[in-house]
């Protein structure tokens, strides 16, 4: 899950969770085997009123961001567990990629930003994960 300042203020009493600074950005780490979020319980969510921006894209996923030449990447898929991923997939619209990139302009009000959809996100993820642990195994990079 990718959340702003803001809303890392408004989840403050979830201070058990791992969350990770991603550029000026936080990344609150999945902890759960079932690869859902942290706040889902019993199918429902236990922060509904206060769930962040990333959240209310569901079942799109903000699943990596890049900075780079003055630009920040950030990609993006469906989530494939999502019952209903056909349905949304056929209502997402360009007004929604823009929603995406004014959330990212609030954080980065000097970049560009540029959205990529990436259907084979999971293998890419963990491939690159990979490849950071051969590297801290050998000491150089792959």
């Amino acid at each position: 899950m990718l959340i702003n300042r803001e809303e890392l203020n408004r989840l403050g009493k979830f201070s058990e969770l791992k969350i990770e600074k991603e550029g000026h950005l936080y990344r609150i780490a999945v902890i759960h085997e079932e690869d859902h979020c942290p706040y889902l319980e019993d199918g429902r969510c236990t922060n509904y009123e206060l769930r962040p921006f990333d959240c209310r894209l569901y079942p799109v996923i903000i699943e990596e961001t890049k900075e780079t030449n003055g630009k920040i990447i950030a990609f993006y898929k469906f989530h494939r567990r999502c019952p209903q991923i056909k349905f949304f997939k056929s209502i997402f619209t360009k007004r929604d990629l823009e929603k995406i990139k004014e959330w990212f302009r609030e954080a980065y009000p000097d970049k560009e930003i540029k959205l990529v959809y990436r259907r084979d996100g999971f293998i890419k993820r963990n491939f690159i994960r990979l490849k950071r642990i051969i590297a801290s195994i050998f000491g150089r990079a792959y």
